[in-house]
């Protein structure tokens, strides 16, 4: 049984591979009861209703987060540091659209094969990851295009393939956080590599229209992590702060 909670764009996408695959199901609202039975729990809410869903859920080590930004320190400490997780380099453009593969997806965790298997089945590269201490990595990636793309396409009002453009912005915000994610998620990402791949997504993906969101657990957490470990982000904060968040 595949619990999956929050019928947004990708929880409702992720029940639709399911039934296409005969694959028995449930998707649940933020508040729906989860059955204390057993298989993966997909939590696909925002990064800001999780904790609503930890708190109600009666076997949370079957928990599945695939939340965008810096969520797993958070779920270190709440004791969740070893449930599936997954990355997924994938857009859907609006609810009940197609998903639309940009790179490999990927997943970590006792779930993480299964899940993979139900993404690959439906034409969506995915892998697991070879071990969690690699995690990280992918966190940083994820979280710099949203953040590096998401302020490009607010203050040009631009989608991400117009962005792409901009090579020299995306470079030089890159090098200036990557440094940041090393020092608050662990990662070991190198520039020149990290600006190419995230280029890459946004020409698989270029219609989509990123955006600064979920302040908490991407700008804001880049912006308080650079300020905790002293690194200078002057490009970063001139961009946030022309945009006027997170006022």
């Amino acid at each position: 049984m595949l619990t999956i909670v929050g019928p947004g764009r990708i929880g409702r996408a992720l029940a639709r591979l399911a039934a296409d695959q005969d694959v028995d199901a449930r998707l649940l609202g933020r508040g729906e009861p989860i059955e204390d039975g057993a298989g993966p729990i997909v939590v696909c809410t925002r990064a800001d209703d999780v904790a609503a869903v930890i708190d109600v859920c009666p076997r949370p080590d079957d928990l599945v987060f695939l939340q965008n930004g810096a969520l797993f320190p958070w779920l270190r400490e709440r004791g969740l540091g070893d449930c599936t997780q997954g990355q997924l380099w994938l857009a859907v453009p609006s609810i009940d659209a197609t998903p639309q593969a940009g790179a490999e997806s990927v997943l970590v965790g006792r779930h993480a094969p299964g899940l993979a298997y139900l993404l690959c089945r439906a034409g969506l590269p995915a892998r697991v990851l070879s071990g969690p201490e690699v995690f990280p990595d992918e966190v940083a990636a994820k979280l710099l295009w949203l953040s590096v793309f998401g302020v490009l396409g607010d203050l040009h009002r631009e989608t991400v393939l117009a962005s792409v453009a901009r090579r020299d912005d995306v470079g030089a915000l890159v090098a200036e956080l990557v440094p940041v994610c090393a020092a608050g998620l662990g990662s070991a990402l190198a520039v020149d590599a990290t600006v190419a791949r995230l280029c890459a997504y946004s020409l698989a993906v270029g219609s989509w229209r990123a955006g600064v969101k979920e302040w908490r657990w991407r700008d804001g957490w880049l912006q308080a992590t650079a300020r905790s470990h002293a690194l200078a982000t002057p490009l970063h904060d001139a961009a946030c702060a022309r945009l006027g968040v997170p006022g």
